[in-house]
């Protein structure tokens, strides 16, 4: 059992927990966030240089895939070989065609993943600067307009037009780009 003594302790701690939590609740409520929200993806996607970037990607793309093709034909022309010869071959000659196309197929797969982390490492080495002039552009915004607070809109469900903004349009206009919101 307690004591009296760690009762009253426990009472005054439970007093101070309360009347703690009661004056923030309060002080929160008395001073309200500054909210607003913007559509930054469709933003970028309206950027000449996301444009310039999707671009130079495709041709990053389209050159990757035609090496990884061009290999890829050349070892089907090997496979095919090795079939129409594979009769007529030493069972030590099959064995070695037979390593040699497993190393070129092995070749190609180490290709391919090669090819795509490049194309991953260039995608953001293209996207990463086009990022940051966007969050530098929400951020003199929210400076200058007193926000506390900007949410992306993609996930927003609702939002009170009456206490939250939507800065997308600024954001365009600060960026210097044409932006047409969607209805």
């Amino acid at each position: 059992m307690y004591s009296l003594k760690q009762i009253g302790g426990m009472a005054a701690v439970i007093f101070l927990v309360f009347t703690f939590l009661k004056d923030t609740t309060i002080e929160a409520q008395s001073s309200k966030l500054a909210i607003a929200y913007t559509d930054s993806d469709a933003i970028v996607t309206s950027m000449p240089e996301y444009r310039v970037a999707q671009q130079t990607l495709q041709g990053a793309y389209q050159k990757s895939q035609q090496a990884v093709q061009n290999m890829t034909v050349g070892y089907q022309q090997k496979v095919d070989t090795y079939q129409q010869q594979q009769a007529m071959l030493t069972p030590d000659r099959r064995t070695a065609q037979e390593a040699e196309l497993m190393q070129l197929q092995q070749e190609i797969q180490a290709m391919a993943a090669q090819q795509e982390q490049q194309l991953k490492d260039q995608e953001l080495d293209l996207m990463i600067p086009i990022q940051e002039k966007v969050q530098v552009a929400i951020n003199e915004i929210a400076v200058a307009r007193g926000l506390d607070l900007i949410i992306r809109s993609p996930g927003l469900l609702y939002a009170n037009d009456k206490t939250v903004t939507d800065i997308t349009e600024e954001l365009a206009i600060k960026l210097g780009i044409s932006f047409e919101a969607p209805e």
